[in-house]
């Protein structure tokens, strides 16, 4: 361990990265129920009222990607059109059927995309991942929560956390930094949504992980 300082960051639920995770995997879900040996290779691409859907699908039913795209929007809190994106914005389709040639060299158990992944468990948290971005998940999932069960009914969708952590010998020590990016009802100051993030969030936060 060469570092005294770690931060991470993670984004919530209605974050534009994360809508277009969901949408995509929304529409292979879909097609997984369908036809298990279903291919989905779908990118999502979401900006200002605007949803673009591109890439190809190997499955015997056609969808309406449109309206999944929009029931993915909405159960992600975008309802209000004064959000400048809402699960009526414009979703253009660009999905087509697999190329026969892709499929004759993946059917039998070839690898149509190739791809390399690495990792480690630390002893950190429970969950085995290091200590600041397990903070900053916790505080996206919580704020999601939150806004989900209208606990908090001005908050929005989109929001970023990032959380940075000292070390010593390899050992967390403090948290030293907080960074708790959440939009919100302009009628509500940032001053109020400060305060009740602070005690609904991060002080359960911290006694969680002690």
């Amino acid at each position: 361990m060469n570092y005294k300082i770690f931060t991470s960051e993670s984004v919530a639920a209605g974050h534009p990265d994360k809508i277009c995770d969901q949408i995509s995997d929304a529409i292979l879900d879909e097609a997984i129920k369908v036809y298990p040996k279903s291919r989905v290779a779908v990118e999502t691409l979401v900006t200002k009222d605007h949803c673009v859907l591109a890439g190809e699908v190997t499955c015997p039913k056609r969808f309406d990607f449109a309206q999944i795209a929009s029931s993915v929007i909405r159960d992600l809190g975008y309802t209000k059109e004064e959000y400048g994106f809402w699960f009526k914005s414009k979703i253009d389709v660009y999905i087509h059927q697999q190329s026969p040639d892709i499929s004759m060299g993946v059917d039998d158990g070839g690898a149509g995309d190739q791809g390399m992944m690495f990792g480690y468990a630390c002893e950190e948290t429970p969950e085995l991942m290091p200590l600041p971005i397990m903070l900053a998940h916790t505080l996206m999932r919580k704020k999601d929560e939150l806004m989900k069960s209208k606990k908090i009914n001005y908050l929005k969708p989109d929001g970023k956390s990032e959380v940075r952590v000292t070390y010593e010998k390899g050992v967390p020590k403090a948290v030293t930094g907080v960074v708790l990016a959440v939009p919100h009802e302009e009628k509500i100051s940032s001053e109020e949504v400060l305060t009740v993030l602070y005690r609904l969030v991060f002080l359960p936060l911290l006694k969680k992980y002690g």
